[in-house]
């Protein structure tokens, strides 16, 4: 079994946050990663989420999550 330092999670989520039934999936989803990145001895779990998203910043931060930086993309 490899060690790693950190395990980012991708979730694509289309407004999820504003349905219970959708809240409630995702929060376990979220358990699961975090109990396999604890048996896989992971230190850190990542996410991002556009800035918009305020609905699911609430939603993380509820989950215990801290916010790391703001961020934007710039495409030409």
């Amino acid at each position: 079994m490899k060690n790693w330092d950190i395990c980012e999670i991708s979730l694509i989520m289309a407004r999820v946050n504003e349905l219970d039934e959708s809240r409630e999936a995702v929060k376990e989803l979220l358990n699961e990663a975090e109990q396999w990145a604890r048996n896989h001895v992971i230190k850190l779990l990542k996410l991002n989420s556009g800035m918009e998203e305020t609905a699911a910043h609430r939603f993380y931060w509820a989950m215990d999550f801290i916010d790391e930086k703001d961020q934007k993309k710039f495409i030409k």
